[in-house]
């Protein structure tokens, strides 16, 4: 939300705003409470003058022109001799051209030492369309130094709306970060399933890390979801993927998955959700300790947004895709430590499809993930668990990156998992895991995932 004050002002901004946007423009409102200090020149009474007054302005959006009104709640700027208040308001055009305040006595009111006359309302219908404006509110005495001060304005809501392009910027990057979290946790399932199986030329591992079937044709269907939670930053994505594989020899599996998403985002006053639905193409390969998966993911989403402007539609593209490999140290029967690396990255093209995005064009966001770190598995009579600590480096690039806060969530930090990988029949496992990132940082995510696999 965007708002300009006067330098050296100090201000506390309380606003009770219920936006309908999208539908009948209703009353809109808030109320600002501060202490003007900063003097300028303004327009006093019915011309201008050149004394400076203490005076406070903020960006303004008119959006029922017909039931504006403003409410001083409380003003105390002298109270020793009779304080008058004054209020201006001048266009978005007129105060990027920086033309002074004009003379337009919206407000003058009295008081003194025996008792303030609050509140006073004044009716501003029909004096303005519905727009962008600037409103300064100041002391009638150049002598003053100014005081506190509360007024309620109704018919407006604080701030300017964001530009098409920031709306499509902050669209771009919110979707290809919640994007990137859906890409890396494909990456895994993939990989994990399509290792079910394979044989790993250690006997000690095989039948409790990947099953017992090398040539098993592997079905699955996984539920995920995550939460990430920053300084500026809300996002939730809830999911499943459904999959099948083939192991073509011992040591190879090609498998393909599809897979839907709902998911939501709120950042700099963005308001985001929609789906994302995707198809994988994947592998992996087994050496000995070694192995390595990859896979490919193509994915089309369909978004809406919501902010001060109003409501966006956007579709969006995705093509993305993951490497990862490990090598299996058996420390002793049943116990095996996996050092192991990933990489992950993935490109996104959103497009303006309707309301205030209808013709914006399109942007693009690419995104990636790098993760080295280590799992411990120990085997059980009827299957394993896991633990693992991992450092990733996300990244995400916009072409105009107009938003803050998108990037809570990018660069270095500490990830922890677990899991539990156990068989229920011969021929249905059930696999359940859960990680915490963002570890030494302020934006903390946490994904969690629980696999059906039946292999035939």
């Amino acid at each position: 939300m965007c708002k300009r004050v006067s330098s050296g002002l100090t201000y506390a901004v309380l606003m009770a705003a219920t936006m309908a946007l999208g539908g009948e423009a209703q009353a809109q409102n808030f109320t600002i409470s501060g202490t003007v200090s900063q003097a300028e020149t303004i327009a006093n009474g019915s011309a201008f003058v050149s004394n400076d007054f203490p005076t406070d302005r903020f960006q303004i959006t008119i959006v029922d022109a017909a039931n504006l009104s403003l409410t001083l709640n409380s003003a105390n700027f002298a109270s020793l001799f009779p304080t008058r208040a004054h209020i201006g308001i001048r266009s978005e055009a007129e105060s990027t051209a920086g033309t002074i305040f004009p003379a337009l006595p919206i407000y003058g009111v009295s008081s003194d030492a025996s008792g303030l006359l609050w509140p006073k309302t004044r009716d501003l219908s029909g004096l303005f369309a519905n727009g962008n404006y600037e409103l300064f509110f100041a002391s009638d005495y150049e002598s003053v130094d100014g005081g506190p001060y509360s007024f309620t304005v109704n018919g407006a809501i604080l701030g300017w709306p964001p530009a098409v392009a920031a709306q499509l910027s902050a669209l771009s990057q919110g979707s290809a970060s919640l994007s990137r979290g859906i890409v890396i946790m494909a990456g895994e399932v993939a990989a994990t399933k399509a290792n079910d199986g394979l044989s790993t030329g250690t006997s000690t591992t095989t039948a409790s890390s990947r099953g017992t079937d090398p040539t098993a044709i592997n079905t699955w269907v996984k539920f995920t979801g995550f939460v990430v939670n920053g300084n500026d930053l809300r996002q939730t994505a809830t999911g499943f993927q459904l999959g099948g594989d083939m192991h073509v020899m011992s040591n190879l599996a090609l498998g393909l998955s599809i897979g839907h998403s709902e998911v939501n985002s709120n950042a700099g006053g963005f308001d985001l959700s929609g789906d994302l639905t995707f198809i994988q193409p994947y592998l992996a390969y087994v050496n000995g300790p070694m192995r390595a998966e990859a896979s490919l993911i193509y994915g089309r989403g369909d978004f809406e947004q919501v902010s001060l402007g109003g409501t966006g539609t956007a579709d969006t593209t995705l093509v993305a895709a993951t490497l990862s490999g490990a090598y299996d140290y058996v420390l002793a029967e049943g116990h095996t430590l996996s050092p192991m690396a990933s990489l992950s990255y993935g490109k996104e093209e959103s497009k303006g499809t309707g309301g205030t995005l209808a013709g914006a064009g399109t942007e693009t966001t690419t995104f990636g993930r790098a993760s080295i770190g280590a799992r411990y598995t120990r085997a059980f009579d009827i299957g394993t668990a896991f633990v693992g600590a991992h450092a990733d480096y996300d990244y995400s690039n916009g072409d105009a990156n107009l938003i803050a806060g998108f990037d809570d969530d990018t660069g270095l930090a500490g990830r922890v998992e677990l899991g539990v990988n156990a068989a229920i029949t011969d021929r249905l496992n059930l696999r359940t895991n859960m990680s915490v990132g963002g570890l030494g940082t302020s934006t903390k995510d946490v994904a969690a995932g629980l696999t059906l696999s039946m292999s035939f």
